[in-house]
């Protein structure tokens, strides 16, 4: 991994995830780039009307870049506290947010953009319309969204699991993000729609008959599916020290899971390069990003090169 991303609105919240950024930097001797966009709020009319007895509008917005280009480099400096870092740099500009976000880390080439669970508003905002939904849409690297105020190396990773290539492809970046952590893996068998299908009726047994068999058949495709990794990729399947299957509703299972085994960090696979913005706005990504109390990575399908 030799570029991250960080985008920070310089709120606390996204101190944090200045932090993990930086962490991460220094342990994947990467190279370190943060990303503010100064929003554009005001129409160029609008500027030149309130400043025309003053300063042009160029030489304003020129000072305002280099004041909070000083205030980026000031948090991570903060955040280095007297340690080294290789190589950072800083760049803000004026915009409109995501897509200048998204085109910095396309032009740059960075491997990671790493952007914290909140700013100006809550977690909901966060998903929902904000930049920060926009910018998981746009991009096309793994996001990291950082929620927790922990700075040290992750120690405990848990990678819901498909049975698609995704899966394996999520595994691969949990240990480039987390080379030391315990690697748990977990599939929740959806008893959602049975649950719905017998709810109405007097027919509770078959219910839980139906759950036992899914519960069952998960475990045994689970194993079926190590198995193979143990032949594609047995250096990737050593590392898995513990799985799990449960069954209920994906979002809520995967979150119950992660608590239940102080997990620092849940990477997740999404639906599919194409339709990733589906993935995180309407399915399981989505709800686990909003409930989950630990850092969230979502991986698109390619690790990235260490």
């Amino acid at each position: 991994m030799d570029k991250i991303l960080l985008a920070t609105d310089l709120s606390v919240r996204a101190d944090r995830a200045t932090q993990r950024a930086v962490v991460l930097a220094q342990a994947q001797q990467s190279e370190l780039r943060a990303v503010h966009i100064i929003e554009a709020d005001l129409e160029e009319v609008q500027l030149q009307r309130l400043f025309r007895d003053g300063p042009g509008v160029e030489q304003i917005a020129t000072e305002l870049i280099e004041n909070t280009q000083e205030s980026v480099a000031a948090r991570i400096e903060h955040a280095l506290a007297g340690r080294s870092l290789a190589d950072y740099s800083v760049f803000c500009t004026v915009g409109r947010g995501h897509p200048e976000i998204a085109a910095e880390a396309q032009a740059w080439g960075a491997d990671l953009v790493v952007i914290g669970a909140h700013g100006h508003h809550g977690m909901r905002d966060f998903l929902l319309g904000t930049t920060a939904e926009n910018l998981v849409h746009a991009l096309e690297q793994t996001v990291l969204v950082v929620k927790s105020s922990q700075v040290e190396p992750y120690q405990r990773v848990l990678v819901p699991l498909d049975f698609s290539d995704r899966a394996q492809h999520a595994l691969e970046h949990a240990v480039q993000l987390a080379p030391n952590a315990d690697l748990e893996v977990v599939h929740v068998f959806d008893s959602m729609p049975f649950e719905r299908l017998y709810s109405a009726s007097s027919a509770g047994s078959r219910l839980r008959e139906v759950v036992e068999l899914g519960g069952r058949e998960s475990q045994q495709a689970l194993e079926r599916w190590l198995a193979r990794l143990e032949v594609a990729a047995p250096q990737l399947a050593e590392r898995i020290s513990a799985q799990h299957v449960r069954s209920g509703y994906p979002p809520a299972e995967i979150v119950a899971t992660s608590l239940e085994r102080s997990a620092d960090l849940i990477v997740l696979g999404t639906r599919g390069l194409s339709h990733w913005y589906g993935a995180v706005v309407g399915s399981v990504a989505r709800r686990v990003l909003q409930q989950a109390e630990c850092d969230v990575a979502l991986e698109r399908g390619v690790a990235a090169a260490s």
